[in-house]
């Protein structure tokens, strides 16, 4: 091998002007070749190591030893070692007694550079030794390559010169502080026996569980960009996030008629407890906290109450105690993305999610039926208790024949049996969801369809809805935070979201999305019914809603 190529290569001619052409005779494998040596990260490899990752990235040994009979394979055969500093892959070759050429590859364009043998040690220290920035006083962790330890070094330089709070927050978020984590629990009932599925338990696991993956997803890629290799450790902890007071109107004094099944008396006192003694608080929104002009936040509700006969609360919960952090949950972006995008669009559903819609049958997965398939659909999913107020929704669709004439309503949630149902909220509103029906001959108009467990084919389910230029309504009288929202927003579905909570922290009243008030059903109804008109005379007014919606979800 090496008799036939050396003779192609003088002892005048250079090794890192030939090595780009010997690359050149198979770049594939090469790209290839070079992305295995750099995958296991900084090394120091010999000759036979070399030649191993070769033949595991060529297996058909004809087209190995074609490729290693020329030029390439005269070359790597002179190889002594290489220092591998990813992308960087630094071979010591020695082509004749006596002779050294040093040259460096990057693995992700294939340039090659001849270096001097100073520069080939620097990158072989660089191995072995990882505290070679300490000779200037600074530690790992300023960035994962030279450009972003430059900006990292420049942000710090800007402070000492010239420092302002925006300069420094600036630098102080970029820099590695943060590797251990606590997630405390969304909801009260996680840690209590026999309570799950009841209300506001059901998004429970859904929240604690995708709020842990983003925050690993997003610690891991700040740590990566600062160069260093740790790995975080994300502890997750039950204790209560959601007290009541906000959803269940009058549940601190009148404690006592609800205790049987919600037990707020051991909630409250439990949730007291816990948060005033807890070092950090994650909230969804700041309206859980303080609320707004208008309406008191979830704790700050807490700040003072009684239960009588139980205990009298005066010094609860302080609002601007700043162990409160503000982290919303987000949606997980391979399944919630935007109906434009084609080419992820998950089509296998398509079929099921169109049956799921527009058949004309009944059975245990869906009753009612649409009579228009081209009028749009407007969209809800909850579980069917009074605070989400899904048979509000229905009950103002069904009163409205404005609505009804311009839109399908389609809802997602619960069963149709109420005897299935072991709580008796949802008993109550299965009841009402069928009177309305019944009532207002919603037949036709009106899709109702069970509670949805598969997450992928909701997140397209989403998407369908927007094929019709239909929207998404959030009509909850009260909601910490409004994960449907998020979801719905992600897609690219114009949004119409209770303002009583999170959601009105989430959309941009008229811009992004539009604002219902959950105790006027006549004002939120028409709000709705003129924006359909208006997209009616004015079909861009959709596309520019829909895309606000994606711009402000990127935003937060």
């Amino acid at each position: 091998m090496a008799s036939t190529s050396s003779s192609a290569l003088k002892r005048s001619d250079s090794i890192a002007d030939s090595m780009p052409d010997a690359l050149k005779q198979s770049r594939f494998h090469m790209k290839k070749y070079f992305a295995r040596l750099v995958a296991n990260g900084k090394r120091l490899v010999r000759l036979n190591h070399i030649m191993e990752e070769m033949e595991k990235t060529i297996e058909d040994k004809n087209e190995r030893k074609k490729l290693l009979e020329g030029l390439l394979g005269y070359i790597l055969s002179c190889t002594q070692e290489a220092a591998i500093v990813p992308p960087y892959v630094v071979f010591a070759v020695r082509p004749n007694p006596g002779f050294w050429e040093y040259v460096k590859v990057n693995a992700d364009d294939l340039q090659v550079d001849g270096i001097e043998a100073s520069d080939y040690l620097k990158y072989k220290e660089l191995v072995f030794d990882e505290k070679w920035l300490r000779e200037w006083g600074f530690d790992k962790g300023w960035g994962n390559t030279a450009g972003r330890v430059k900006e990292t070094m420049k942000m710090l330089s800007e402070v000492l010169e010239a420092g302002d709070p925006i300069k420094l927050e600036s630098l102080f978020s970029r820099l590695p502080n943060m590797f251990n984590i606590v997630i405390f629990s969304i909801h009260g009932y996680f840690g209590q026996a026999d309570v799950l599925g009841l209300p506001d338990t059901g998004g429970q696991v859904v929240y604690i569980l995708d709020q842990v993956r983003a925050l690993e997803e997003e610690l891991l890629q700040k740590i990566e960009l600062q160069g260093l290799n740790a790995k975080p450790q994300i502890l997750v902890a039950t204790i209560a996030h959601a007290l009541e007071k906000t959803k269940y109107e009058d549940s601190d004094a009148k404690w006592n008629s609800f205790d049987e099944k919600y037990h707020f008396s051991s909630q409250f006192t439990a949730d007291l407890i816990s948060m005033n003694s807890a070092d950090f608080i994650i909230t969804s929104t700041y309206q859980e906290i303080a609320g707004s002009k208008d309406r008191a936040g979830q704790y700050e509700t807490h700040t003072a109450f009684t239960m009588p006969g139980l205990c009298r609360v005066v010094s609860g919960i302080n609002v601007f105690d700043p162990k409160f952090n503000i982290a919303a949950p987000g949606a997980d972006q391979s399944v919630y993305f935007p109906y434009t995008e084609k080419n992820q669009r998950l089509t296998a559903f398509q079929p099921a999610i169109e049956e799921l819609l527009y058949s004309k049958s009944e059975n245990e997965e869906h009753i009612g039926f649409l009579e228009d398939k081209k009028k749009p659909i407007i969209f809800s999913m909850a579980r069917l208790d009074k605070v989400k107020n899904i048979s509000g929704l229905v009950e103002w669709f069904a009163k409205n024949k404005r609505l009804r004439s311009l839109v399908n309503l389609v809802i997602v949630g619960g069963f149709f049996d109420s005897s299935k149902s072991k709580d008796r909220e949802e008993t109550e509103e299965i009841k009402k969801m069928h009177f309305l029906i019944k009532e207002h001959k919603l037949h036709g108009q009106f899709r109702w369809i069970a509670a949805q467990t598969d997450r992928y084919r909701n997140g397209e389910l989403y998407r369908c809805i927007a094929d019709t230029k239909g929207a998404f309504v959030q009509p909850a009288l009260y909601e910490a935070f409004g994960l449907t929202v998020i979801e719905a927003m992600n897609c690219g579905l114009p949004t119409f979201a209770t303002n009583q909570g999170g959601p009105a922290e989430i959309i941009v009243d008229g811009v992004s999305g539009f604002h219902i008030d959950p105790h006027n059903g006549d004002e939120s109804i028409n709000k709705i019914s003129e924006f359909f008109e208006k997209c009616k005379t004015n079909p861009d007014y959709w596309n520019i809603i829909s895309k606000a919606g994606l711009q402000r979800i990127n935003e937060r």
